[in-house]
């Protein structure tokens, strides 16, 4: 087994299978999809390793399923060819400074 870490980040490599930890706080992401672009090619939901999104019948639009398991990879917005998706991640709060 092989580990190393950059930037805040621990990985291991443990033959076939990657396993990674991580100390930096985990990206949230909002994703809009333009209903009356869409044309429920599938391209989006098909290529979303994670299923973030999916469809509905009748018309099978996509639909967010799970955005919490959005990795922000952006493949849904580059490869839609309707243009219909926007991916943007979500800024945190502003914490005070404490004086």
């Amino acid at each position: 087994m092989h580990g190393f870490r950059s930037n805040g980040v621990a990985a291991c490599y443990d033959g076939p299978n990657l396993h990674v930890e991580s100390d930096l706080p985990r990206r949230t992401y909002s994703l809009e999809i333009n209903e009356g672009r869409c044309r429920a090619c599938a391209v989006c939901w098909e290529i979303c390793h994670t299923k973030v999104l999916g469809f509905r019948p009748p018309l099978n639009k996509a639909v967010v399923e799970d955005i919490g398991a959005c990795t922000g990879c952006r493949l849904c917005e580059w490869l839609c060819p309707d243009f219909a998706i926007v991916l943007r991640q979500e800024t945190a709060p502003a914490t005070e400074a404490v004086s």
